[in-house]
């Protein structure tokens, strides 16, 4: 496998400002890849100057790899860890509106690189079974243990498309 170091740590160096950015009350708890997962996803439908912003935005250091690739290298690789008795599982979805016009590559890639398909779904003449349909994939992706993240009303006719990241984290102590 080609190596990932350059994206790894520009992914670093990303965590460590966001984190950085965060006011610190004591009680917060972050995940910069949540983040992270969920512009590269929002950036890989973007083109020309959003894209170049976005990208230098993310990448501070210029990174030049293919940041898709590089992204599925290092998902794949926390994904895979097991040992010390932790269970990690990473899961990003798209919920586009039927009527939504999505090109056909972006969907491709974003299961391709990011493992997110897009569900259609009915945010116009439903959008509070649209609601529960998001929350239900939230709750399985994280073990139940977030079984709400959406509550009533944030969800309108007028949604077209959600992005949502889930990480599940656990690790069994002896």
């Amino acid at each position: 496998m080609a190596t990932n170091i350059a994206f790894e740590n520009a992914v670093g160096d990303l965590s460590f400002s966001l984190y950085n950015a965060v006011e610190k009350s004591g009680n917060e708890l972050i995940s910069p890849y949540s983040i992270t997962s969920a512009l590269m996803l929002l950036m890989l439908g973007t083109g020309g100057t959003t894209n170049k912003q976005m990208r230098s935005s993310l990448f501070k250091n210029n990174i030049t790899s293919d940041v898709n690739m590089g992204y599925k290298r290092l998902n794949d690789k926390l994904s895979s860890l097991t040992e010390n008795g932790v269970q990690l599982s990473i899961g990003n979805r798209l919920f586009g509106d039927n009527k939504l016009n999505v090109l056909n590559t972006f969907t491709a890639n974003a299961l391709q690189y990011y493992g997110s398909g897009l569900k259609r779904i009915d945010f116009k003449s439903a959008p509070d079974q649209s609601r529960i349909s998001i929350n239900n994939w939230i709750a399985n992706a994280t073990n139940d243990k977030i079984k709400n993240m959406l509550p009533p009303n944030t969800i309108t006719s007028g949604t077209v498309m959600v992005l949502v990241n889930a990480i599940y984290f656990k690790r069994y102590l002896e």
